[in-house]
């Protein structure tokens, strides 16, 4: 009777504290915040300038690059070496905070292991001790254990902290590094100089904590920051922009005319990457904050807009359809031509338009192509449309009208794209139908 009731005492004792007892809490809790940005035991900025600081062969940024520069060469190069060391700063805080933000969900499975163990163990005394009071007290414990473990799993872990903080921290970071890879990036050392960029990397790294995460999750809620994501579209614009700009240098020094630069892959790729995100970013400007007494005059806009891409998608089909048709009328002619050049004995002649007609039936047939695969697409475009409309008018929620819009927006560039590609291929087939045209016109 007595051990049971030390038992009881020594199970209830744990639970209450968890580890702390045993010298383990600093263990299982030390996680919460991200260890301090160091290359050696003492974390300080003093120690960090003299750790990134060229020292024989060590180091990567010049003591001279700490100050201003007068000779231009010189700056250049600390330029360079200030965005390497950015760069190698940036990676290794991001390689600590993956290192923490896993022990966020470690936290949760360690809690759990010990808080079972207490329950397992409580329960199996319960069971095979004697007594009605032991019994008793045992499971007490044991049910106090399994509620304290179903508390932090499903209130403050599962349901609150892990998904939201872990989001926040990240968009944070993102926000912060934005400004270093893309504007203060290009800046010279006057500008941005080494001991800002010490500041910076500092700031950055200490937003991978999870009080911050905690913070910015209980004041913003659980949605994605609207800032956090246009201030990162705008940094991989900005860094599209540097790529292009970099591009079009090179190919002019080897001499490239601006016709063969325009029509370069990678200038190419480069602009149609930065044309989507300008077309994200314009998307972003229907945001939360946005959506005030004003929303409903917005929606209708919106959906106008969307109606008016659809429709120019039918008009584009339409008018692909009937080009299609002149371009058979016109086969049928050409044929016909053909027979009568062969009796005529003018294979030269003949052999022409043959070459014409092929170039016309492959046009058609892409064109056909185009309006199959278009007609297929066109039920579903409209049919989310419809869907999403009637969604947005049950709905008075800001969020939810959020991401019908953006849902709209997705199908809106569908329809744009589908209705440019069939523009195309009409021109094409416009094209080869002139050429026919003109060769029987000559006959």
């Amino acid at each position: 009777m007595r051990v049971a009731t030390a038992l009881v005492g020594v199970l209830l004792l744990l639970s209450v504290t968890g580890c702390s007892i045993f010298g383990l809490q600093n263990t299982l809790y030390s996680d919460y915040g991200v260890g301090e940005l160091k290359v050696d035991q003492n974390s300080a900025s003093v120690k960090l300038q003299k750790a990134i600081t060229k020292s024989g062969s060590e180091g990567l940024v010049d003591p001279n690059c700490f100050t201003a520069l007068a000779d231009p060469m010189k700056a250049a190069s600390c330029k360079h070496q200030r965005n390497t060391a950015i760069a190698v700063l940036l990676n290794a805080s991001d390689d600590m905070c993956q290192v923490h933000l896993k022990t966020i969900f470690g936290n949760e499975a360690s809690f759990n292991i010990i808080s079972g163990t207490i329950y397992n163990l409580a329960t199996g005394l319960a069971t095979g001790i004697s007594g009605l009071t032991a019994k008793t007290a045992l499971s007490a414990v044991a049910l106090f254990a399994s509620a304290e473990r179903s508390l932090v799993n499903e209130t403050i872990y599962k349901n609150l902290l892990v998904t939201a903080v872990t989001t926040k921290i990240r968009e944070a970071r993102d926000a912060k590094a934005a400004p270093m890879l893309a504007e203060n990036w290009a800046k010279d050392t006057d500008s941005y100089p080494m001991l800002r960029v010490m500041r910076d990397v500092i700031d950055y790294h200490y937003t991978c904590s999870f009080m911050f995460g905690l913070e910015k999750a209980l004041k913003e809620g659980t949605q994605p920051a609207v800032d956090s994501k246009k201030m990162k579209l705008e940094q991989e614009i900005q860094l599209l922009e540097l790529q292009l700009i970099h591009r079009t240098s090179i190919l002019k020094d080897l001499g490239m005319s601006a016709t063969a630069i325009e029509n370069d892959i990678t200038i190419k790729s480069l602009k149609d990457r930065i044309s989507a995100k300008d077309t994200e970013l314009k998307n972003l400007a229907i945001d939360l904050t946005a959506l005030t007494a004003g929303t409903q005059n917005l929606v209708d806009e919106f959906l106008k807009n969307v109606d008016g891409d659809l429709s120019a998608l039918t008009t584009g089909l339409q008018r692909t359809r009937d080009t299609q048709k002149q371009a058979e009328k016109t086969d049928t002619e050409l044929g016909q031509k053909i027979k009568e050049l062969a009796a005529k004995k003018e294979p030269k002649k003949a052999g022409e338009l043959q070459t014409i007609q092929r170039n016309l039936k492959n046009a058609s047939d892409s064109a056909n192509q185009r309006v199959a695969s278009t007609e297929a697409v066109k039920p579903q475009l409209l049919a989310g449309t419809k869907d999403k409309e009637l969604s947005l008018r049950r709905t008075n929620d800001k969020q939810r009208i959020a991401v019908l819009l953006a849902e709209l927006a997705a199908i809106q560039e569908k329809a744009k794209g589908l209705t440019n590609d069939l523009i195309k291929e009409r021109e094409n087939l416009e094209k080869e139908l002139k050429a026919a045209r003109e060769a029987m016109g000559k006959l």
